[in-house]
């Protein structure tokens, strides 16, 4: 009775109560749970056995009586329930009637005062819904008209803080005169000139500088200024592509792959065909490198996953929702764009031609060298060569403009 009588009260208490997104409270029902309880029982306890040690006691005492057991037990005064079963529950009663006054006392004040800000703020939506369309206009122009280059790095971390080498570079590359937009991801195998370190792979960057010395290192091998970059490591990266929903992509193979050094979450299994990707596997399909094209296939999906992500999110976001959607990426991302530049470069993005959106790989074949360096296959290019080549695929939309 004890035990039910108590738990009723507060399951009716906290029956609203998560203690997962409000973990404050559970020191209170750990206290309301774990400590009258024992304590009540035990007092109880103590009041019934001193009864009872009081009735045996007058048993014993004359056992040369010829009266019933019965007898004997109502003389000595029985053994009564009434005073324990009191002393559980009086306490749990007064609580409940001390909530109940207290609820009753200060919820009709609370109810006023919610009812003059409800009112208040009705007035308000109705003044702002009268006012000028001026007050809510679209966010700012981006008025340069010089290309934009934006340094998407993808951390090969799984712990936070944790820096590793860049598992995808990706240049964005948009031209705000035309309209255009280019993605150019370098493969992270390129041997390039780390400024202030030597040659090595441009994956290397970020770790011996941080995401300032890979943007240096990725204008050293295209020869095109970096004035931005965009860092995103494993776990951000999944938590964003769940909480935008997902997205629907074209698997186009059976993607299968098992490191037993690495935790089960890293693991890759995908079948081919159309389907929905939520985080996790879409972090298996842009990491995927295990066939014969290797860096070279994987480099080409990322390309087509960013596409995709880009198209999605334009597709199903107003223009005056930028604000709001810039916060809501802020926690998942580490960049050196201000947030009035981001709401720029999102709106500019609404009036970039999506379909004409040019997808490339850099080094480009024909111009890279596989070579060994120290015992590590690399990929050798001719700066030169490279920088020719990022030159002409983006005068490519100068040209198309003056035509």
């Amino acid at each position: 009775i004890w035990f039910v009588w108590s738990n009723v009260i507060v399951a009716s208490v906290f029956s609203e109560w998560n203690p997962i997104e409000n973990p404050g409270l559970l020191p209170l029902v750990l206290v309301i749970c774990c400590i009258p309880k024992p304590v009540l029982g035990i007092f109880a306890n103590k009041l019934y056995l001193h009864q009872a040690k009081r009735k045996i006691i007058a048993i014993v005492r004359d056992p040369n009586k010829h009266e019933s057991r019965e007898a004997e037990i109502a003389a000595a005064g029985g053994t009564n329930m009434v005073l324990p079963i009191a002393v559980l529950t009086i306490p749990y009663l007064l609580a409940l009637l001390a909530g109940l006054f207290f609820f009753f006392k200060y919820y009709l004040t609370f109810n006023d005062a919610l009812e003059k800000a409800t009112v208040t703020t009705k007035t308000a939506v109705t003044n702002e819904s009268q006012a000028p369309a001026a007050q809510t206009t679209a966010p700012a122009k981006w008025e340069s008209t010089d290309r934009i280059n934006i340094l998407l790095l993808g951390g090969d971390s799984r712990k936070k803080d944790e820096i590793h080498s860049a598992d995808s570079l990706m240049i964005v590359s948009i031209d705000p005169a035309t309209k255009k937009m280019k993605l150019l991801s370098i493969l992270r195998d390129t041997y390039v000139n780390i400024p202030g370190y030597g040659e090595d792979r441009i994956s290397r960057a970020i770790t011996m500088g941080g995401s300032s010395l890979a943007m240096k290192s990725a204008e050293e091998l295209t020869g095109i200024p970096i004035q931005y970059y965009l860092y995103m490591d494993m776990q951000s990266f999944i938590r964003l592509i769940d909480s935008i929903g997902g997205i629907d992509l074209e698997v186009e193979k059976n993607m299968n792959y098992v490191d037993s050094n690495e935790d089960s979450m890293y693991e890759i299994h995908l079948k081919k065909g159309y389907q929905h990707l939520d985080g996790i596997q879409a972090l298996q399909y842009v990491r995927f490198r295990h066939d014969a094209m290797s860096d070279f296939a994987r480099t080409e999906r990322q390309r087509k996953f960013l596409k995709a992500v880009v198209i999605e999110l334009l597709t199903r976001t107003k223009v005056t929702e930028l604000p709001k959607l810039i916060l809501f990426f802020e926690p998942y991302i580490e960049t050196n764009i201000s947030d009035d530049d981001m709401i720029k470069l999102g709106k500019l993005g609404f009036e970039i031609d999506r379909e004409s959106i040019d997808s490339i790989q850099l080094p480009p074949m024909e111009l890279i060298q596989e070579k060994s360096v120290n015992g590590n296959a690399v990929l050798y290019v001719e700066p030169e060569q490279v920088r020719s080549y990022v030159k002409s695929i983006l005068s490519d939309d100068t040209r198309a403009q003056s035509d």
